[in-house]
């Protein structure tokens, strides 16, 4: 009897390509030596651009989000044509003008806006109620009122595409919020609850709870405490270059920034259009 024929070095080409992929789609790890190569009734299938390159998702167990312009729109309604005086009335106001109800919220929104660029002021921001006092020169009797006044132009809508998402990403990924809003937060809440997905967070902060706004660490800090992180297991998801971006970064998270512009920053680990971008960006 003949002795076996040693096996034939691996060629190159279709016999390398059946080894990867025996590895890396069916699990197998090697052929045996000399053994024949199962019988394939069609040549390997070609790994698609997104089975190899890991998806940036991927690598992260927790996933933080800020929400105005990320998965919140229409906030901050505070243009010249807004009517103040009509949210005044319905939450049953009637001791103001209508131009003393607009002048009130349009100085505590200008004078809250400047406080938000001047760095001494991130750990000791102002609260709405305080604003309106020292900014809207408000009678103390309608400060309640106009806070509720306030908020209601704050705060935006939830699309239902951003709910989605985020039911998806809650299968296998805990998720939080760090967000900036100046009114109290309970027509965020409320929102969220209307769109189903206020269950899905692990940890919410709310800046107007701390008395501090991002880029402050205190608000990152308070959230990767409430979810026993370390901040480099943490991928943070922000609009702000400066209040989200840079400040999500010196807490030493991984960053996303969220921005339609064409162009990269040092603080930014990554760049997307929009959040719903997230689950196929690369890695």
């Amino acid at each position: 009897m003949r002795p076996p024929r040693p096996p034939r070095p691996l060629r190159r080409g279709a016999d390398e390509t059946f080894l990867y992929h025996t590895r890396h789609i069916h699990g197998s790890t090697e052929v045996a030596p000399g053994a024949a190569a199962p019988a394939a009734t069609a040549p390997p299938r070609p790994l698609t651009q997104r089975e190899i390159v890991m998806k940036l998702l991927d690598r992260y167990r927790t996933v933080l989000f800020d929400m105005h312009g990320v998965l919140m729109f229409g906030h901050d309604r505070f243009g010249p044509h807004e009517d103040f005086d009509r949210s005044y009335r319905a939450l049953g106001g009637r001791g103001l003008s209508e131009s003393e109800v607009r002048r009130s919220i349009l100085a505590s929104f200008e004078g809250l806006r400047a406080d938000a660029r001047r760095p001494e002021r991130y750990d000791d921001f102002l609260s709405v109620p305080e604003a309106l006092k020292r900014y809207g020169d408000a009678p103390d009797d309608e400060i309640d009122r106009l806070t509720l006044v306030f908020a209601l132009h704050e705060v935006g809508l939830v699309p239902d595409a951003c709910a989605a998402l985020l039911g998806r990403l809650a299968r296998t990924h805990r998720l939080g919020l760090v967000t900036n809003v100046w009114a109290p937060k309970h027509f965020w809440l409320r929102e969220l609850e209307r769109v189903g997905v206020s269950d899905l967070f692990t940890s919410m902060v709310f800046s107007s709870d701390w008395r501090s706004i991002k880029p402050s660490s205190k608000l990152f800090s308070t959230a990767l405490s409430a979810l026993d992180a370390a901040p480099d297991e943490v991928l943070f998801v922000g609009d702000s270059l400066q209040h989200d971006v840079e400040g999500a970064k010196r807490a030493g998270l991984r960053t996303v920034w969220v921005t339609s512009e064409q162009t990269r920053h040092g603080s930014a680990d990554h760049v997307v259009a929009s959040a719903l971008e997230l689950e196929h960006a690369a890695a």
